[in-house]
């Protein structure tokens, strides 16, 4: 009882903590204590040699604040999820985080994440969701340290078109793959070294009773990039993503070179080509963070930043853990204004 009580205390005092208005101040000095890359700690530590340079990449599911309603997060201080608000907060944490490249998912209001990169030096490549969604993906690099040759879009309702027409589920299937998903990949030359890196984001569909259609846009998704980084002589590979996948899903293993060991019959009459990519957590700290995304009704680690096996990582963001008092009841927040955790490396090209 003892326990259960100083437990019920301490959520008490997290959700008074966070009822009140926090100042931006406030949030931006927290901004700063979180933006701090870790070195790689152990055997998996490297250093950055002579003849090597390092990039930042950090990839975040910003929240579009078409889906902030307060009937979704109930727990969020109503004032901490208005726009005008969130984007500050935001601001601050692209500005502190410093990454050399940006991989975003649900960026909405276009044009003033345009005019804050514009002002940090960055160019933008954006790709809106299919259909009526108002949200997409976005990938931002620092403009003199990488030139864009060229970027190709993914339109993940174009695995419609390669159901089997002899499957007897052909017509539910195809409705059930039409989810209006897409992902992008930029080619970005590094100033520095001339090498080209395959930058990749998507966002998978989020539906957990539908497995199979993020498993198939994972395979598309890891498809495409083993042939766009072909095609452009990519030396390295780096992709953020929101899979709302967890680690002992199928989809984990297809975005991390495994074959799936899914029994269920083929649905697609394309075969996907597998590419291999690593877990930048698992290679830098053995395991994945304890979570990306922090609601009351669902806690886990979904979001993730690949990379192809080739590159080592000098550093790492820590992320926070079950029980900071940042957290509170729950993201988004005043000081977390996404549902969701940015996450980052240093690689070393």
């Amino acid at each position: 009882m003892r326990v259960a009580s100083g437990a019920r205390h301490r959520r008490l005092v997290q959700i008074a903590a966070m009822s009140h208005v926090v100042e931006l101040e406030d949030v931006e000095q927290h901004v700063v204590r979180s933006c701090v890359l870790e070195p790689v700690q152990g055997e998996r530590h490297r250093d950055v040699s002579e003849g090597t340079t390092e990039v930042r990449v950090v990839s975040w599911n910003v929240l579009a604040q078409v889906y902030t309603r307060s009937s979704w997060f109930p727990h969020a201080p109503n004032p901490s999820i208005r726009w005008k608000r969130r984007f500050q907060a935001i601001s601050l944490y692209l500005k502190h985080l410093n990454a050399d490249i940006y991989l975003l998912q649900e960026v909405d209001n276009l044009q003033e994440y345009q005019q804050l990169f514009e002002q940090l030096g960055y160019g933008l490549k954006h790709k809106q969701r299919t259909g009526t969604k108002k949200d997409g993906s976005a990938i931002a690099y620092k403009s003199d340290r990488f030139q864009c040759l060229g970027i190709q879009e993914i339109e993940y309702n174009e695995l419609v078109g390669y159901i089997r027409d002899t499957d007897e589920d052909a017509e539910e299937n195809r409705r059930r793959y039409h989810r209006d998903c897409i992902g992008i990949l930029a080619a970005l030359k590094e100033t520095r070294s001339e090498k080209v890196v395959c930058a990749a984001t998507t966002h998978l569909f989020w539906n957990p009773a539908m497995n199979d259609v993020k498993l198939a846009q994972a395979q598309l998704f890891v498809s495409r990039i083993g042939h766009f980084a072909s095609a452009w002589r990519a030396a390295h590979t780096v992709a953020g993503l929101d899979a709302n996948s967890m680690p002992d899903s199928e989809v984990y293993r297809v975005l991390t070179g495994s074959t799936p060991s899914s029994t269920k019959k083929q649905v697609f009459a394309a075969p996907f080509k597998e590419y291999q990519m690593r877990s930048a957590y698992v290679t830098a700290t053995g395991q994945e963070p304890e979570f990306t995304t922090h609601i009351p009704q669902f806690i886990a680690p979904i979001d993730y930043i690949l990379h192809s096996p080739d590159l080592q990582i000098s550093a790492i963001l820590k992320t926070a853990r079950h029980g900071k008092e940042s957290i509170g009841n729950g993201m988004p927040n005043y000081y977390h204004p996404s549902d969701h955790l940015p996450l980052g490396a240093d690689f070393v090209l």
